[in-house]
């Protein structure tokens, strides 16, 4: 313990609960722990920090330590009541799920600021607040992770849009896949290649970045509601990370192993449903696309092949409210774009705005 009585005792609290928390255990940790820190970002009198904790945390069910974690120091400083301060933030974050988790709190003893350490979050106070939100469903499926950009190899362009520039990569640890069996377990699929949809100045657009997040959950755009979002550490952009369509586009994907030979009415019909269906998901929720052509329907393998099923609306960008739509605006790629709504039919618009 350190001696403050009220940090003490939240420790205490804290750790009462491991009974019902079959991840980690919340613990005073000390400063000297932590290797190769590194500022991240800051916001007024809080300062994030990336670091290496040496002994790691403390799995409550296997006894033993995850070494050389990479965790996030959150550091408090220049705060009135500042112990109180600690608390409520701390009580703001989950011990009892593995995807954002509070391992324990550390103090600098040249600052005396005390710190909570974490194991992955944005710095951002919106950013961290959608986190908590999206933490506290039940729907296995949605889960939200931090993860750094470092985690990143093999980094490559692919394609650039109005605001965003895409790339592929591979992902060292992958996502962490949630097993529907009785137990409810987790794994790991490392060394996964996915899309990196980096949003050009998302920095400065927080809300923006946020909107187009809870586009990005629902099905019809992604091969399960998972939400994972990094940022690029030299531009400062945000990035949502996507599965990977090894197919591509629509444009791409019906020239590429002559599957227009073999793209008949059987299989015309069959993506017909998948589209509609995506469209469903994103109607249901009431939403609307606002830039659906040929270029944003994904395929999940470059052959055609009866039994796959994964077909994806991508580009959520410019997805919005159903009431929330300015008809005298005109969205999406010209091309694309219905005469009707070029000629200003509003009549007409509903039915077009996909």
């Amino acid at each position: 313990m350190i001696g403050n009585e009220k940090i003490d005792d939240f420790i205490q609290e804290m750790q009462l609960e491991t009974n019902n928390n079959p991840y980690i255990v919340f613990e005073w940790i000390p400063y000297n722990q932590f290797n190769e820190i590194k500022e991240t970002g800051e916001n007024g009198s809080i300062t994030v920090y990336s670091a290496i904790w040496k002994n790691g945390p403390l799995h409550y069910k296997k006894h033993t330590r995850d070494s050389n974690k990479e965790v996030t120091l959150k550091c408090l400083h220049n705060l009135q009541n500042l112990v109180d301060s600690l608390i409520n933030e701390a009580k703001k974050y989950s011990t009892k799920n593995m995807f954002h988790v509070l391992y324990g709190i550390s103090q600098n003893p040249d600052t005396s600021d005390y710190i909570l350490v974490l194991n992955r979050i944005s710095g951002n106070e919106k950013i961290d607040d959608f986190i908590q939100n999206m933490l506290e469903t039940d729907d296995p499926d949605k889960v939200f992770e931090w993860i750094p950009y470092s985690q990143f190899n093999e980094i490559k362009k692919i394609g650039k849009g109005g605001f965003a520039t895409i790339y592929s990569a591979i992902w060292k640890d992958g996502p962490t896949l949630y097993s529907k069996s009785p137990d409810s377990k987790y794994k790991i699929d490392s060394d996964k290649k996915v899309a990196l949809k980096c949003l050009d100045n998302s920095q400065n657009h927080i809300n923006e970045l946020l909107n187009e997040i809870k586009a990005y959950s629902t099905k019809a755009s992604h091969y399960n509601s998972r939400i994972i979002v990094s940022q690029d550490p030299n531009t400062k952009s945000y990035i949502i990370v996507l599965h990977y369509a090894e197919g591509g586009s629509f444009n791409n994907w019906i020239n590429i192993n002559e599957n227009y030979k073999y793209f008949d009415w059987e299989n015309k019909i069959r993506t017909l449903y998948y589209i509609a269906n995506g469209l469903k998901k994103i109607h249901k929720r009431q939403m609307v696309h606002r830039d659906f052509h040929t270029g944003n329907i994904l395929f999940n393998t470059p052959f055609m092949e009866k039994y796959d099923d994964k077909t994806f609306i991508s580009d959520m960008g410019l997805c919005g409210k159903v009431g929330n739509i300015n008809q005298n605006n005109i969205y999406g790629v010209m091309p694309y774009v219905s005469p009707e709504v070029l000629r200003g039919n509003k009549q007409q618009i509903s039915i077009v705005l996909v």
